[in-house]
């Protein structure tokens, strides 16, 4: 069966002079189904950032390997990075100066998403902001949003896939 998301023994060590080695993530091993949904869980320093990280090809991994749709993140960057969308911690997920819809078109002509080059992110990002009622929402500015609307333009961007 071909997996969606495949990690095998995947290992992320962080060394630091004078102190000892930090293992992050340690022999994980997991596969995701094509159309699942999941998270991770876990406590503080559990390696769930380490690791989404990883598959994001943002850290390099000590051993192990990942694989997006079949592409692997190492060997296959470019294709491996069209499969994937990723909300990591923080603010700068978007740019300030845009609107939602401005930014959904950056980042999808970014990824080389179809349809972004007219304007127009594609099917999924417009049931998105549709699904949640933001059509309103998504011409205002990202500075000009309130907290809880803030969260949800890096979740868009993650849908351009």
């Amino acid at each position: 069966m071909s997996y969606a998301i495949e990690i095998e023994g995947l290992r992320k060590v962080y060394s630091k002079r004078g102190r000892a080695d930090v293992v992050a993530v340690e022999d994980l091993n997991l596969n995701v189904s094509r159309g699942q949904v999941f998270g991770f869980l876990g406590a503080n320093g559990a390696g769930k950032t380490t690791t989404i990280k990883m598959a994001c090809g943002l850290v390099s991994p000590a051993s192990g390997r990942v694989r997006l749709n079949g592409f692997d993140v190492q060997r296959q960057r470019s294709q491996a990075m069209r499969q994937i969308g990723a909300v990591l911690e923080g603010t700068r997920n978007v740019y300030w100066r845009l609107t939602a819809w401005q930014n959904l078109v950056y980042f999808g002509r970014l990824k080389g998403t179809p349809h972004a080059n007219s304007g127009t992110p594609n099917a999924c990002c417009v049931s998105w902001i549709c699904g949640i009622g933001a059509t309103t929402w998504s011409i205002r500015f990202a500075r000009n949003a309130a907290e809880g609307r803030h969260r949800l333009r890096p979740c868009g961007r993650s849908a351009l896939n």
